[in-house]
């Protein structure tokens, strides 16, 4: 398992170390995990706000019938 470790990796990636050289020192080996990190998109906060703005045009109209 490797998610407990994301948290860990972003924030030095973002501090500005390199990826794979942070990678090395989480001990994560593996090509299969460290793809894991490298490819991964951040996209909830983006999908969070997509179905918000779709709920309330979609169901919005409801509650003001109700």
């Amino acid at each position: 398992m490797i998610g407990h470790l994301w948290e860990k990796f972003a924030a030095r990636v973002k501090a500005g170390e390199d990826p794979g050289l942070v990678l090395d020192s989480l001990g994560v080996k593996k090509e299969c995990c460290r793809r894991m990190f490298l490819a991964h998109l951040e996209l909830i906060d983006a999908i969070i706000l997509y179905e918000h703005r779709w709920f309330r045009s979609a169901y919005g109209d409801m509650e003001r019938k109700s």
